[in-house]
């Protein structure tokens, strides 16, 4: 059995995405005729043995609960909001939800980045994962960039393609390291959880106390180069949802019907008009559609 985590982030996000963030939570925003985080859940919805979808964030309940319900009856698999008290991190909601986590006994379980768009292959990515046999490590979904967009992400740098064990890895360094980086997308041991624990014991014990725990800065970091961190490298299509002045554009699926793509679309729930075109910056060789704001 697996659970899945989309990580939603809280009100202080998407600033930059004003005034459609002013009504609308970022998770809600409607990209290719849905909820940006729906496409996340169907994904997680059609993989075998799916228990549970978790949304952990600091959003406000009363924006998420109605949308959790929807998506509940919808995909055919419980769909729950977990607030957390404050902004904790990546891996501090994770970690502060452990036990709403482990319920049910799943063996693994999904982390998914709210802001991600791709088209998730889950199944692929869970069965390479299971091969390792052990329930604490971790497979991160990785991809290739051109070198001088690299430094925008956590890079990875991992051994021969038939283990792909992940040697090292930096957040956003400040010299290339990599051009395989961090997709947003993993599958966790629930041994995990229990690593978690000790980095969480570990920074209450510093100097500079703190609940805030880095999935990225804290756990993958220190996995790397001890066999409990691989990468499944993935030649489809991903991106990051951003707005229009950080250079990427907000990349939707591309789904929509040619003749929407051709006259632009107009969001029910802000009445700000989009019109489509192609990437600034592309991950991959070919086009990819992005919705930005006119």
């Amino acid at each position: 059995m697996v659970k899945a985590v989309i990580l939603v982030g809280g009100p202080g996000k998407g600033t930059r995405f004003r005034p459609l963030s002013l009504e609308v939570p970022k998770p809600l925003f409607p990209l290719a005729g849905r909820a940006m985080i729906e496409h996340h859940i169907k994904a997680c919805s059609e993989l075998n043995d799916m228990q549970e979808v978790i949304l952990i964030g600091s959003e406000s309940t009363s924006d998420i609960a109605n949308f959790t319900r929807q998506m509940s009856n919808k995909y055919g698999v419980p769909v729950t909001y977990l607030q957390e008290y404050k902004p904790l991190g990546t891996a501090g909601g994770i970690f502060h939800f452990r036990d709403h986590i482990r319920k049910g006994n799943p063996s693994n379980f999904f982390v998914l980045n709210a802001d991600v768009c791709c088209d998730f292959p889950l199944q692929a990515m869970l069965n390479n994962h299971v091969r390792h046999g052990r329930d604490d490590v971790i497979t991160v979904m990785g991809t290739e960039v051109e070198d001088a967009h690299s430094v925008l992400y956590g890079c990875i740098v991992s051994n021969d393609a038939n283990s792909n064990e992940v040697e090292h890895y930096v957040e956003k360094p400040e010299t290339f390291v990599s051009n395989t980086i961090n997709c947003g997308v993993y599958v966790l041991g629930i041994g995990v959880l229990d690593h978690m624990k000790e980095v969480f014991q570990e920074l209450q014990s510093a100097t500079l106390s703190t609940d805030c725990i880095q999935l990225e800065r804290n756990i993958l970091a220190s996995f790397a180069g001890t066999r409990k961190l691989f990468v499944y490298r993935h030649n489809g299509f991903w991106s990051q949802v951003r707005d229009k002045d950080t250079g990427n554009g907000c990349v939707c699926f591309p789904v929509l019907p040619k003749q929407a793509q051709k006259r632009g679309i107009r969001t029910a729930c802000s009445g700000t008009e989009y019109h489509w075109r192609r990437s600034h910056t592309s991950y991959r060789t070919g086009i990819k559609q992005c919705c930005v704001r006119t």
